[in-house]
């Protein structure tokens, strides 16, 4: 009977030692995961911008494939506002009126990594380059970002033929407003040399660019609204 309890003793105490190795695997194993995940999250964080970029640029050639289907059923005509424009054409909730029948879906309006939509009501995620219904004449004119506000009152609309665009690989003809994907302090949308954006040029191919690398427009911004010589000139080199 002692025997028989001695190896019960034996065996509590190989069971105790297996509990304690397996809480030291258990340790292990956690501190691998929190290791793993480390490394992981970053990447899948990345990963997700990534992703939005890329939906952005999706938008973008959404306007642009539109906008071509428009001109051929508008005898090569691009997109322009009617005289008694009220609020600028190149806003997302103005040109988005002509070529939105065109574009399945209104998702493709709002870019995904916008983080305050009600900051962009006024103007939009995207935005439409004024040079596409003004000629490069008027264009020229054009020295101050507030005159962009409501050039229709001051400036006769001339819709500009896509066949017209010089330099079609270097000419912006829509573009996201805000540094969106690579978030600024101060946000004044082309209206800074700060931030990163989303483009698709008139040839239909996109780009992310920073402001920084933008040509100076007729008003000393990277204003893809006022090219110099508008739709003639070039936004990117």
């Amino acid at each position: 009977m002692l025997i028989k309890r001695a190896s019960d003793i034996d065996n509590m105490k190989k069971g105790m030692n297996n509990k304690a190795f397996t809480v030291i695997e258990l340790m292990v194993v956690l501190l691998m995961l929190t290791l793993l995940t480390g490394v992981i999250y970053p990447v899948m964080l990345q990963g997700q911008v990534t992703s939005k970029r890329t939906l952005c640029q999706f938008n973008l050639k959404n306007f642009s494939m539109a906008t071509e289907i428009y001109c051929s059923d508008n005898s090569g005509y691009l997109p322009a506002p009617t005289q008694e424009q009220n609020s600028p054409f190149w806003t997302t909730n103005q040109w988005r009126k002509v070529i939105g029948p065109y574009i399945s879906g209104d998702d493709v309006f709002t870019c995904p990594s916008i983080i305050d939509i009600t900051s962009t009501d006024e103007i939009g995620s995207y935005v439409y380059s004024m040079s596409f219904y003004h000629s490069p004449e008027q264009i020229n004119t054009i020295k101050d970002q507030n005159q962009t506000i409501t050039p229709e009152k001051n400036l006769e609309v001339k819709a500009q033929k896509m066949d017209a665009v010089a330099k079609p690989d270097a000419k912006v003809i829509y573009g996201e407003w805000n540094s969106n994907h690579a978030m600024i302090d101060d946000e004044n949308g082309w209206w800074n040399w700060s931030g990163q954006r989303n483009f698709v040029f008139s040839d239909g191919h996109t780009a992310f660019l920073k402001a920084a690398d933008i040509n100076s427009a007729n008003d000393t911004l990277p204003d893809a609204n006022v090219t110099i010589d508008g739709i003639k000139g070039s936004d990117y080199n």
